[in-house]
């Protein structure tokens, strides 16, 4: 017989941190690293004329990896750094707000070619993702649909030059579902009661989230592309705690960005691999000046 645990509702703090081994598989590119997460205050944002009352997470992070590529070294290091804001009430995400430098090179017939892209990401939801789960009464077996306007803006740089600039706004639905029993995750941070929470976007990918009161968050969640068996991206708690910490982290939802980023740096370092190899400009034809990107 399955017993049925809800939800405790949480009681985090400014200081409150958790810690997290992540993993991203990229085709042949495996990326690990870490992610960490502090809360850093409650304040009030609005989105969408409503007003909301949430959590401000910092968030730091890095991923790195190499393999060979057609023939190619791949090296790949992604740096992220920025905010996500969640209902106190709930764990639903009202805003993201997050910057990606990632650095790449490709190595072959005795040459290397490095570029560096920067990604910027501010995404509203409104209502939050997740409104539907309650802390108090949210258990095994519930499941619900969520219809959600995203709101976006991206800025991308490559080598310090803008390349693209998008605003925009999508309806999406998301189809939410919590297994019939509590599952026992074990990582490095512990052993977890969790609840498992399965959130399909209809027509993309679907998110795997264990959630644990007793951590007041997740403590793994998986990230698959549509139609794929094995995950494109795996995070791990390892540690976690309250005060004394001045930590910062991604999310989960910063997989999406991550993943794009990777590939945008992957595209552009293949297609230049296949162009004919130009002479290497002695010391008297410097390379000419790249214009400073944001923030140098």
């Amino acid at each position: 017989m399955v017993t049925s645990m809800p939800v405790q509702a949480t009681g985090r703090s400014e200081g409150d941190y958790w810690m997290y081994a992540m993993s991203m598989n990229l085709d042949d590119v495996i990326l690990d690293g870490t992610m960490k997460m502090e809360l850093q205050e409650i304040d009030t944002i609005t989105v969408a004329g409503s007003a909301y009352e949430v959590y401000v997470i910092g968030v730091e992070g890095s991923l790195s990896g190499s393999a060979e590529v057609t023939g190619s070294e791949v090296t790949m290091t992604v740096n992220m750094t920025g905010f996500t804001y969640e209902l106190v009430s709930s764990i639903a995400t009202v805003k993201n707000d997050l910057n990606m430098v990632a650095d790449s090179s490709i190595a072959f017939d005795g040459l290397t070619i490095s570029t560096t892209i920067e990604s910027q990401s501010v995404v509203t939801n409104s209502p939050p993702q997740l409104s539907g789960f309650d802390l108090e009464t949210s258990g095994p077996g519930d499941s619900w649909d969520e219809t959600i306007l995203e709101s976006s803006t991206e800025t991308t740089w490559q080598d310090g030059v803008i390349t693209d600039q998008d605003s925009s706004e999508d309806s999406v639905t998301y189809s939410i579902a919590i297994a019939g029993s509590l599952d026992s995750v074990t990582t490095d941070a512990g052993t977890f009661e969790c609840l498992r929470i399965t959130v399909s976007e209809i027509g993309g990918g679907t998110d795997i989230l264990w959630y644990s009161s007793e951590v007041q968050y997740f403590v793994k969640e998986e990230m698959y592309e549509p139609g794929d068996t094995n995950p494109v991206m795996t995070v791990e708690l390892t540690e976690y705690g309250d005060g004394g910490f001045t930590l910062m982290i991604l999310i989960v939802v910063i997989g999406v960005v991550v993943l794009l980023v990777a590939v945008a740096i992957l595209i552009v370092l293949l297609s230049r691999r296949r162009q004919p190899a130009q002479p290497v400009p002695g010391p008297q034809e410097p390379p000419p000046l790249v214009p400073p990107g944001p923030g140098q």
